[in-house]
């Protein structure tokens, strides 16, 4: 796991690129609940910024800023996928 980070907000768009197929969860600065773990699918433009289009684990998909100004960013690698046992 990663510490938090706003180390899109010191990059640029290529970071925000990097970080697809990364999971990621919003860290809150008030005193609030971490979001539940997302994973970021693409890039996205939204207005005057950056967004990634993020999925949820029960398939909602959202929007989230690259930049936040309220909250940090944590991400952790990709869970490794299950694949089906072979046929013998």
């Amino acid at each position: 796991m990663v510490a938090p980070t706003n180390s899109a907000k010191r990059s640029g768009k290529s970071h925000a690129h990097s970080m697809i197929g990364m999971q990621v969860r919003l860290i809150p600065r008030a005193p609030a609940p971490a979001s539940p773990w997302v994973q970021i699918i693409m890039v996205v433009p939204s207005r005057d910024r950056v967004c990634w289009m993020i999925s949820h684990f029960d398939g909602a998909i959202d929007i989230w800023p690259v930049h936040p100004t309220n909250a940090v960013y944590q991400f952790r690698p990709p869970l490794p996928t299950q694949s089906a046992p072979a046929d013998k």
